[in-house]
């Protein structure tokens, strides 16, 4: 009866509410909770600047077989260009070997930095078993924010972004 009742509540919301909850439930990430030691290897091409320090970093976990992260590539290259440069850094980070992500790459369009999963694996410990789903972590790795990538609005974009290094007196 329990399980009804869940499935009747969330009937009842709106369906992006329901859809982030039930992600949200899956994937068990909290936020205020600092990221755990892990291990990524970007594959080319890499903007420039993978480094952490300083920014804003959107973390996209992604498979080249779903569908609804192929919907919200779009999404996330538009991010990318129009926040790159105020310290916001994209990084898409999918479990599939580089193999299989190269080709996919060639036929679909990501602007922002790709990382295949090493060991220690990031969406193994943060257990990440929904797709797409995306967190945004200041420069020290503690989550700000997480959901789904289409619910990443430039509101929300903009409530994160470090504030920028004031100029010396002078």
């Amino acid at each position: 009866m329990q399980r009804r009742s869940l499935l009747a509540t969330a009937a009842l919301l709106p369906v992006g509410a329901a859809q982030a909850g039930l992600m949200d439930w899956f994937n068990s990430v909290q936020v205020g909770q600092v990221l755990p030691p892990h291990a990524l290897r970007y594959e080319p091409p890499t903007p420039a600047d993978t480094r952490w320090q300083g920014k804003l970093v959107l973390i996209d976990f992604w498979a080249t077989w779903c569908g609804p992260c192929k919907t919200a590539m779009p999404h996330l290259n538009a991010l990318h260009a129009r926040y790159r440069d105020r310290g916001l850094l994209v990084v898409g980070v999918t479990r599939e070997p580089p193999e299989v992500v190269r080709p996919f790459r060639q036929q679909v369009a990501m602007d922002y930095a790709v990382a295949c999963e090493g060991q220690p694996s990031l969406s193994d410990q943060l257990k990440v078993r929904a797709l797409p789903y995306s967190l945004m972590t200041n420069d020290q790795g503690r989550v700000l924010w997480r959901g789904q990538p289409m619910a990443i609005t430039p509101a929300l974009v903009e409530a994160f972004l470090p504030e920028p290094a004031a100029a010396p007196a002078g």
